[in-house]
């Protein structure tokens, strides 16, 4: 996921900061650019991790995600592959090709173990539509 991502080039500039500063020479410039770099990176993944829990809360208490982005979905995606590692593992593992709102959708059911009356009133949908979107998930399982 992103983050992961994030997180291995933020080590990556650490690590590369830390040679800077062992490296006698004068490089005063290279390693503030790199500080700079690694601060921004920070606060970005510290932000996408905050509006991910914020994100997770608000599905724990059943308000429905109707007007989020797909910015705020990606964010919870990132948030649950951090927080909830086995099971967004299981995502990746168990299905193919699953779509950021089909893995919303199995976060809602699923992980948070809400009953399909929630799951249709958070979704905005009907009995029948619930049941067609479970069978298109259903149909991405590897078995």
């Amino acid at each position: 996921m992103k983050l992961l991502k994030e997180k291995d080039l933020l080590k990556k500039l650490e690590s590369d900061l830390e040679v800077l500063k062992t490296d006698k020479k004068n490089k005063a410039k290279e390693i503030s650019v790199l500080e700079k770099r690694i601060e921004l990176l920070r606060t970005d993944y510290q932000k996408t991790l905050q509006l991910g829990s914020e994100l997770f809360e608000k599905l724990k208490n059943e308000v429905p995600p109707s007007n989020w982005s797909h910015t705020d979905v990606l964010c919870l995606l990132e948030y649950v592959s951090i927080s909830n590692r086995e099971f967004y593992d299981s995502l990746e593992v168990d299905y193919n090709n699953l779509s950021d709102f089909q893995k919303l959708f199995l976060i809602v059911s699923d992980l948070l173990e809400k009953d399909d009356l929630v799951v249709c009133k958070m979704f905005a949908l009907k009995k029948n539509s619930l049941r067609q979107k479970k069978n298109r998930i259903k149909s991405k399982k590897i078995e």
